[in-house]
């Protein structure tokens, strides 16, 4: 009977020993999980609108547009092509979030991408592609980017115009056209120090036939955000 009281508790205090263990491990291992924020180089709102060659900067609308989003850093401009061989004129839209961890953001999960937002706001998506991205003025990037584009029609639209969005992500150092792509960069367990950001420019196709006008434009104006982007705003890779 001894003996058997004995193994009890030894049995016993091997489990105390390894119920009081067991939390500090948990501690360090969430500690360890624990995302880090990532600060951009330079505020968003000193970006430098010059860079855009041929787009005239006319309405800055960052204030309104941006209430209610959980991002650190947010620009939301207006502009009108002004490129002299281009005859593409409708206003351009240039939408830029930056993200990083907070205190009320412990996680990021890239909630806004335009597939999303826009179809929350009545639009209907008529078609997708890519554009291509030549980097050949970007030192830092080799080959060429690819922007995801949607296309988009929506009933109340009193002009019968079909709106184009055109984005990329870029994500601890990376680019990506797809959000769970960059979600999975995002979570992997050695990735401490996170952050991202959404460069987006919309516009409006002019006529039915010509997606390829609009489509250029975003193109052009992508290139030239991007290039400033990486050369003083976001972290290096």
């Amino acid at each position: 009977m001894a003996l058997t009281n004995r193994k009890f508790l030894i049995c016993a205090v091997v489990l105390v020993a390894m119920a009081i263990g067991k939390e500090p491990a948990s501690e360090a291992m969430a500690a360890w999980l624990k995302k880090r924020p990532v600060d951009v180089r330079k505020p968003l709102a000193q970006f430098d609108r010059t860079c855009l060659e041929g787009f005239d900067f006319t309405d800055d609308q960052s204030e309104g547009k941006a209430e209610g989003l959980e991002t650190l850093e947010y620009i939301y401009w207006e502009f009108q092509p002004g490129i002299p061989d281009f005859s593409f004129k409708p206003a351009m839209y240039l939408n830029i979030n930056y993200y990083t961890v907070t205190p009320q953001r412990v996680n990021l999960n890239i909630p806004h991408t335009p597939e999303v937002c826009f179809r929350q706001g009545g639009n209907r998506i008529t078609e997708m592609g890519a554009i291509e991205i030549p980097t050949d003025g970007i030192p830092t990037l080799d080959g060429s980017l690819e922007a995801k584009y949607l296309r988009m029609t929506h009933p109340t639209n009193v002009t019968q115009k079909d709106i184009v969005v055109a984005y990329l992500l870029y994500a601890n150092g990376r680019f990506f056209d797809d959000r769970e792509k960059a979600r999975v960069i995002l979570g992997l367990p050695w990735n401490r120090d996170v952050y991202f950001t959404k460069i987006e420019v919309m516009t409006t196709v002019p006529a039915p036939n010509r997606l390829d006008d609009a489509l250029e434009a975003c193109r052009r104006m992508l290139e030239g955000a991007i290039a400033e982007l990486l050369d003083k705003h976001l972290p290096a890779p």
